[in-house]
């Protein structure tokens, strides 16, 4: 309790004085509709660009030699509910591709009403995704952690 109370405190500091968007210190990369979800944390756009969400971690769904975690599908439909078929804007925060070439991107999206949705906050919001910061796509991240408590 004590701990979460601390890491709160903190959170509220930085924020606090960060006057610049979190958008602001990220570049701004493709945009694209969404096609096709592939697990929790992970989506291809129509260009055929496959784009893993930075510094959040779902459940997998599970491949040709891995069993799907608990609650894989589940984390994966809630993704689909929220994207696809959406037009997604990417934003670097640091590093922009992974190993496998996949884009490394917090990512936003355009809701039917024409407002934008931070993807990866609203993941972690819904339970979808956990929080998972790694220091080379750290930036700007920060409001993740109010959004898992």
């Amino acid at each position: 309790m004590i701990r979460r109370l601390a890491v709160i405190c903190s959170i509220l500091l930085l924020l606090s004085a960060c006057s610049a968007s979190f958008e602001d210190q990220w570049v701004k990369g493709e945009t694209g509709r969404v096609t096709r979800i592939l697990d929790g944390d992970t989506l291809a756009l129509e260009s055929g660009q496959i784009v893993k969400l930075v510094s959040v971690e779902a459940p997998r769904t599970g491949s040709y030699d891995r069993d799907p975690d608990p609650h894989g599908e589940k984390s994966r439909r809630i993704m689909e509910s929220l994207a696809l078929g959406r037009e997604a804007t990417l934003y670097y925060p640091g590093m922009t591709t992974d190993r496998y070439d996949r884009a490394l991107a917090q990512v936003t999206i355009k809701t039917e009403s024409g407002e934008t949705l931070w993807l990866n906050e609203e993941l972690v919001r819904k339970g979808a995704c956990w929080v998972r910061i790694y220091a080379d796509t750290a930036a700007g991240s920060e409001p993740l952690w109010i959004s898992e408590i």
